[in-house]
């Protein structure tokens, strides 16, 4: 993977300053065995890693206390070096955050100097005014425990470095197959049908360009015909393709089809205005939802009106979405919906409170489950 982001981003000095992968290093012994996360595993396997110039940095990011950690990468991180640096966006944020409270002059210098390849897994979306605002370089890549999927091989596509798509890659060892998203091949809660039919890559035509497929996957890793939730579709015939949804970041309860693109759309048009950091949603009961309940945690000491806020996520949400809008039209199937804006890291603090501080945790953004919804309450 990384041979071909080099390829196509010649300004990338992979080899030529410090490289810092941000894993998820918390373990736990087994009897004999230890258990690590995927991501820690690979850099504590990696021999070119223990290079004098990265074995400090080795022992710093396996580091299992995120606190310390980040700490440690403030007081050691060389702001003059060319580095290159790998994170899950989410965490990307918190860290540069973190170093530019504590010292504006080591930020600006950081930024300057520091190539970021941001890993997918969490949405880049509501992070995205942070990267336009200070010129960081980023590159958005999906890799996850199941395999190394896909990346961004163009970042200005079409004069919109917002809306780049991603470039399959069918030469890694991985069968895919496509499954469109319609009622033929999925019930309401996207479960697939026995009956459903899936395509392979070499069936795909013009025709298919639009569509929405659910993406199935068989690895040389025994992962066979494996469902990963993610709903894709393509833009062009090189394999290039846009992240539609997850099946399972979703809320369909009235069949409003709301879903986690929908609600990045509005914090697109928010962020100039109201600066969203997290946000979560869920149905107000688990028995009989009337609306939507909506935690929302703003970027630094703002005051906002509660109901106003609500208003115009519930406007622009409406004008987005025409399924939504079809189900809130009278408070018919709907209600006006119900939210909460709470103080910033409130959900680091229930991260944390889970041992989830850490590259592949996050925050789930829509679930029809409350339990996680109960959690957070208790931290706001």
């Amino acid at each position: 993977m990384f041979s071909e982001i080099l390829h196509w981003y010649k300004w990338i000095h992979f080899l030529g300053g410090d490289f810092l992968p941000l894993v998820w290093s918390i373990h736990e012994s087994c009897e004999r065995y230890e258990v690590w996360d995927v991501s820690a595993l690979i850099l504590k396997s990696r021999k070119w890693l223990t290079s004098s110039r990265n074995s400090l940095w080795k022992s710093i990011l396996l580091n299992s206390n995120w606190e310390k950690r980040r700490w440690i990468i403030f007081e050691k991180l060389n702001v003059d070096r060319e580095n290159t640096i790998v994170w899950v966006t989410s965490w990307a944020y918190e860290i540069l955050n973190y170093i530019q409270k504590l010292d504006q002059k080591k930020f600006k210098e950081l930024v300057e100097n520091m190539e970021l390849i941001i890993w997918w897994w969490v949405d880049v979306a509501p992070f995205m005014y942070y990267f336009k605002e200070y010129d960081i370089k980023y590159i958005w890549v999906y890799n996850a425990s199941e395999w190394y999927f896909w990346y961004q091989d163009i970042v200005n596509y079409d004069n919109s470095d917002w809306n780049a798509p991603y470039k399959l890659m069918t030469n890694h060892w991985v069968f895919y197959e496509f499954l469109v998203l319609n009622s033929d091949n999925f019930d309401v809660n996207w479960n697939v049908k026995v009956t459903a039919r899936a395509k392979p890559i070499w069936r795909l035509t013009e025709k298919d360009i639009w569509k929405n497929f659910a993406l199935i996957i068989t690895t040389n890793c025994w992962l066979v015909r494996y469902l990963i939730w993610d709903v894709i579709n393509f833009v062009d015939k090189n394999y290039r393709f846009k992240i539609v949804w997850r099946t399972r970041q979703s809320i369909n309860l009235k069949w409003e089809k709301l879903m986690e693109t929908h609600v990045n759309a509005v914090i697109d048009r928010l962020f100039k205005e109201d600066k969203i950091k997290y946000y979560t949603i869920w149905p107000d009961s688990e028995d009989w939802s009337l609306k939507h309940e909506r935690i929302i945690e703003l970027s630094g000491d703002i005051w906002i009106s509660k109901e106003a806020f609500a208003m115009k996520i519930d406007r622009y949400l409406q004008e987005i979405n025409s399924d939504y809008k079809a189900k809130r039209e009278n408070d018919m199937l709907l209600m006006f919906p119900l939210i909460h804006i709470v103080q910033e890291w409130t959900f680091y603090n229930w991260l944390k409170s889970k041992n989830k501080l850490g590259a592949q945790s996050k925050v789930p953004k829509l679930s029809s489950n409350r339990l996680i919804l109960e959690e957070i309450y208790k931290f706001m």
